[in-house]
């Protein structure tokens, strides 16, 4: 009746659907396997697009702008699986900072060291 399954007719909310007959709305709606795993991916390339750093963020983005899809995914079951996402993009990210600054350390001792060197190094043939 909502028409979901096809893009091409006249969409209604979810809030208009009215039970019948003891039918639980809820169940019949549910997202299967395939079609959760589809949001999650869709939120890890927003993550991933925006930068997103913690899961306020995405919980926060998920409640203004996916309401019907993203929000009760986090909110029931798959809050860990991206929590667990940007944590390790997080760390991942400091790891990638820290190493590029210890780099860049090592590369600006080493042009000291071969400036010093070649100072030293005129001052004995002088």
């Amino acid at each position: 009746m909502l028409h979901l399954d096809n893009p091409e007719k006249k969409q209604y909310s979810r809030d208009l659907l009215v039970e019948h007959g003891g039918a639980n709305a809820a169940d019949m709606l549910k997202l299967s396997s395939s079609e959760r795993y589809q949001k999650i991916a869709e939120m890890q390339s927003w993550v991933k697009k925006s930068d997103c750093m913690d899961f306020w963020q995405l919980l926060d983005f998920a409640q203004s702008e996916h309401m019907e899809d993203w929000y009760p995914l986090l909110c029931d079951n798959s809050s860990y699986v991206m929590g667990e996402y940007i944590k390790s993009r997080r760390n991942f990210t400091v790891a990638e900072r820290r190493d590029r600054l210890m780099s860049e350390n090592r590369q600006a001792k080493a042009e000291r060291s071969r400036r010093i060197g070649c100072v030293h190094s005129r001052r004995r043939y002088v």
